[in-house]
């Protein structure tokens, strides 16, 4: 069964003018997220929202598609992305506290589930800001969080570029 992945309020839903997919596996699910993105070139889509699952890939990238579907990236945005899934049953609270700090240093966000965001940086140092706030939360046992440039053990081996 194919599952599909979509984002319903994508950061720059104004600039985008297109939906494109990344194709994924885990754990021998095959399933796509699907990207609102930006038309810049013949087969070439400017990245318009914060992936959420796809990794290797951020907010501004620009893409290369074949049938609509990510091939590879043709010039990397700087930005950086992280995926943060909140403790709800424990940690409640930590959810309201991080999501104002990240709110008041002018981070773009996603919400894909109440306990799931993807957060955007748009520089090294605001990604080390980032990475260090969040870095304390989960010491804290509050939150788990990733960099969208990591890649889970069940991705290794695929021959994706994401």
């Amino acid at each position: 069964m194919t599952r599909y992945h979509a984002h319903g309020e994508p950061v720059w839903r104004d600039r985008a003018d297109s939906l494109i997919q990344v194709q994924l596996s885990f754990k021998g699910t095959e399933y796509y997220e699907q990207l609102w993105a930006r038309h810049v070139a013949a087969d070439v889509f400017e990245v318009c929202c914060i992936p959420v699952f796809a990794y290797n890939l951020s907010l501004g990238d620009y893409v290369e598609s074949s049938e609509y579907v990510v091939r590879q990236v043709v010039r990397r945005s700087g930005r950086y992305t992280f995926r943060v899934r909140f403790d709800l049953d424990n940690h409640a609270y930590a959810r309201e506290e991080v999501m104002a700090e990240v709110q008041r240093r002018a981070h773009l966000f996603e919400w894909h589930s109440p306990a799931l965001v993807a957060l955007d940086a748009d520089s090294p140092e605001s990604a080390q800001a980032l990475a260090d706030l969040l870095a304390e939360r989960e010491q804290r046992g509050e939150l788990a969080y990733e960099s969208g440039l990591e890649r889970p053990p069940e991705e290794l081996g695929n021959d994706s570029d994401f």
